[in-house]
């Protein structure tokens, strides 16, 4: 399964412990339970896509920081304040600061290395983005600007102007 942080494109690498969970059909109540840990060296191929801040508002992204599981990780002032959000958004940048999850060294210089890539194109997205594109832009890569993003968040003169292009110049 395909990771992305933000939009399509800051692609992460493949979900490592992405799971298949296969129930026999004589359990009356199968036991369900959520891990985050690596279950197995097996990966599935062409699995999906897995986007954990491809949200359509920075509002959203903020909850998301102060809330869930990620509430404890949120140390600064600029986690959650909108306009470092969004600039967090464009560049990628971890939303914490922290390096990613991984659990081999070799696993670490692979994530590195993949945070560091950004897609410059979406030619392997899900269908919805490939038909109806414009139902989700901020998905798209040089698309990263979202609905409530604050003025100013660029940090220069256009945004507070008005001026200048998308948010990919």
């Amino acid at each position: 399964m395909q990771s992305f942080l933000y939009s399509l494109q800051h692609p992460r690498g493949v979900v490592k412990h992405a799971a298949v969970t296969v129930w026999s059909a004589a359990a009356e109540s199968p036991l369900s339970w959520w891990g985050h840990s690596r279950r197995s060296d097996i990966l599935l191929g062409a699995a999906g896509w897995h986007c954990s801040w491809c949200f359509r508002r920075v509002a959203q992204a903020v909850n998301k920081a102060l809330t869930y599981s990620h509430s404890d990780r949120a140390h600064r002032p600029d986690h959650t304040d909108p306009a470092a959000m969004q600039r967090r958004m464009c560049s990628g940048a971890d939303p914490f600061d922290q390096v990613p999850e991984v659990y081999t060294l070799a696993a670490l210089a692979d994530a590195t290395i993949s945070s560091a890539s950004e897609a410059r194109d979406a030619t392997d997205v899900p269908v919805l983005v490939a038909r109806q594109p414009w139902a989700v832009p901020w998905l798209l890569p040089g698309r990263c600007e979202r609905e409530d993003a604050p003025p100013g968040w660029r940090g220069d003169s256009r945004a507070s102007t008005g001026t200048g292009g998308s948010a990919a110049d």
